[in-house]
């Protein structure tokens, strides 16, 4: 079930010592595509959203409920930048490889170009990123977004901007020069469903503040 629902959020309304919450919707709230329960979800409303509706209008009043400024975008996210290289393979590969099953692995740029050769001609290259992936999941529903992040001045990190802009969301983070090359993880899929992923960081660890334009 589609874990934006707003009628799958279980929030506590009873509780007399603060005031109700809004529904999530009017938060502009995610979860991202990690599969967040109702309740875990109403626990974070718990911990953090001790207001009322009234205070929290920046989504429909485009000024924000707690400080009165501008308010550009429904949700920011900053993470890492990757680009997913997706692969359908068998578990023979996987130990031919040397590559643990089920789990990330965090790799060397050399283990990086290895295993993308290794992939099959059949491998899918597609942005991704858990922040990535949650902005391209808020912009298919109509929300306005912008990622923070860092990609490298070459073929990928251009492509992974593009990527951004093509779906509508603006994307802020200084190509980098003369340093490591764009965030990939090489994500082998097995019969059984299981995703193996292998993912070298990258430029991705170089985002700083300057890349910021306040």
């Amino acid at each position: 079930r589609n874990p934006y629902q707003p009628s799958e959020i279980n929030v506590d309304l009873d509780r007399a010592d603060r005031r109700p919450y809004a529904k999530a919707a009017d938060y502009r709230l995610t979860t991202g595509f990690t599969g967040f329960s109702s309740r875990s979800l109403a626990s974070g409303l718990d911990a953090v959203f001790k207001t009322s509706a009234a205070d929290l209008q920046c989504g429909s009043s485009g000024r924000c409920g707690c400080c009165g400024m501008p308010v550009k975008y429904d949700v920011v996210a900053l993470g890492n930048a990757i680009m997913d290289v997706i692969a359908q393979v068998d578990d023979d590969f996987l130990v031919k490889h040397d590559i643990p099953k089920a789990r990330t692995n965090l790799i060397s740029p050399e283990r990086c170009d290895y295993l993308y050769n290794a992939l099959p001609d059949s491998r899918v290259e597609t942005s991704g990123g858990s922040a990535g992936n949650t902005v391209a999941g808020l912009r298919s529903l109509g929300a306005s977004a912008a990622f923070l992040g860092k990609v490298a001045d070459d073929t990928i990190g251009s492509a992974y901007v593009e990527d951004m802009r093509r779906i509508g969301a603006d994307f802020f983070g200084t190509p980098l020069k003369g340093g490591p090359s764009t965030a990939r993880s090489m994500i082998a899929v097995t019969p059984d469903g299981e995703r193996s992923m292998n993912t070298y960081l990258g430029a991705s660890t170089e985002f700083a503040a300057s890349d910021v334009d306040v």
